[in-house]
């Protein structure tokens, strides 16, 4: 793994422990070791397991996002002509029905 940074180290080893093993099978020592940071560093930059497991999750969603709004936005796509309509129904979002 090239060096980004401990902290990025963790973000980035948990991301893909957690692909791999979920997050009852991702161990604090694995991520350790994945990362090649000791348990010192890790404790360091977050409060545990549950702090880094939600930065990991919110790095995933956040790119995730944005490669939608970058695919739904790109030039020649109905939302980017009309970004206030739901795709689903091809209907203003203030009329689109509610999820009940």
């Amino acid at each position: 793994m090239p060096a980004m940074g401990t902290a990025e180290d963790l973000i980035e080893s948990t991301r893909e422990l957690l692909w791999e093993r979920g997050y009852v099978g991702t161990s604090p020592k694995a991520i350790q070791q994945r990362a090649g940071v000791g348990q010192g560093s890790m404790y360091h930059h977050f409060t545990g397991k549950p702090g880094l497991a939600l930065a990991a999750i919110t790095r995933t969603a956040q790119e995730m996002r944005a490669s939608a709004e970058a695919r739904f936005t790109a030039p020649g796509t109905r939302s980017s002509a009309s970004p206030r309509t739901c795709a689903a129904s091809g209907r203003p979002w203030a009329a689109a029905p509610s999820a009940v």
